[in-house]
């Protein structure tokens, strides 16, 4: 008899104890659906960042893609300039080259065959050289021309701005971003306890990150929704971590 007691309270005793689990399990389990919605949620986050991300990498490589072709059709400018610049001084030296040249080669050429006739011709063809040499060898030591350079070799790139272009290609773009989430920003104001039509009014919205820490320079959107319209109001920043949602109507 005492035996079977003690076999009944451990019957009791189990069975409240698997009615005290079953119901810590339900209470744990009503917990699912509200964290698949957190799942979701989160999800949609990850998703929504890596789509942000892809978007400003996109911008990012856009941007600077189009300051390289500028760039590139600056320096393609300059060098097809310094080209014309280069060529041209050339042109004129080259000239004035060729026709020094061809006048040494006359001195020369002439002065070589006069020189002959001088010491070894005869009489006669010395007098038959003065005839046709003569007359050249004069116009060769009266000739006018210029034996300075007609062009200069000077060119000079000068970077003008290069330095505050470079600084200023160094701070193209700026990445914005923040941590404020919307469980923790409040908002308060009028606006929020009435509404009338034709009356403007304010709604102060404070944003706030994860741990509650005040986010400034917050960027976002408001949307007002009611049963009749939607309306996106104007937002002003404070520059303290609040925005002024309105004045709207």
């Amino acid at each position: 008899e005492h035996a079977g007691h003690m076999t009944s309270q451990l019957t009791e005793a189990t069975e409240d104890e698997k009615y005290h689990l079953r119901q810590l399990m339900e209470k744990a389990c009503d917990q699912i659906p509200t964290l698949k919605e957190a799942i979701e949620e989160v999800s949609n986050v990850i998703f929504s960042l890596a789509n942000n991300d892809e978007r400003n990498r996109i911008m990012i490589l856009e941007c600077f893609h189009n300051l390289e072709q500028a760039i590139a059709k600056r320096k393609s400018q300059l060098i097809e300039e310094l080209d014309k610049i280069t060529a041209k001084k050339r042109q004129v030296l080259e000239e004035q080259k060729a026709l020094l040249d061809m006048c040494l080669s006359n001195i020369t050429v002439n002065s070589e065959f006069t020189q002959n006739a001088l010491c070894y011709g005869s009489e006669t063809e010395i007098i038959l050289v003065t005839k046709q040499i003569a007359e050249k060898l004069e116009d060769l030591a009266t000739m006018r021309i210029q034996k300075m350079p007609e062009e200069n070799s000077f060119i000079l790139f000068e970077a003008e701005d290069a330095e505050s272009a470079k600084s200023a290609i160094l701070k193209v773009g700026t990445l914005i971003s923040n941590s404020a989430v919307a469980h923790e920003c409040t908002a308060v104001g009028e606006g929020l306890k009435l509404c009338r039509i034709n009356k403007q009014t304010l709604v102060v919205v404070t944003a706030k990150d994860r741990h509650s820490q005040i986010v400034r320079d917050a960027v976002f959107d408001v949307e007002l929704i009611s049963s009749e319209f939607s309306w996106k109001p104007k937002i002003a920043d404070q520059k303290n971590g609040t925005y002024h949602r309105g004045p709207y109507k």
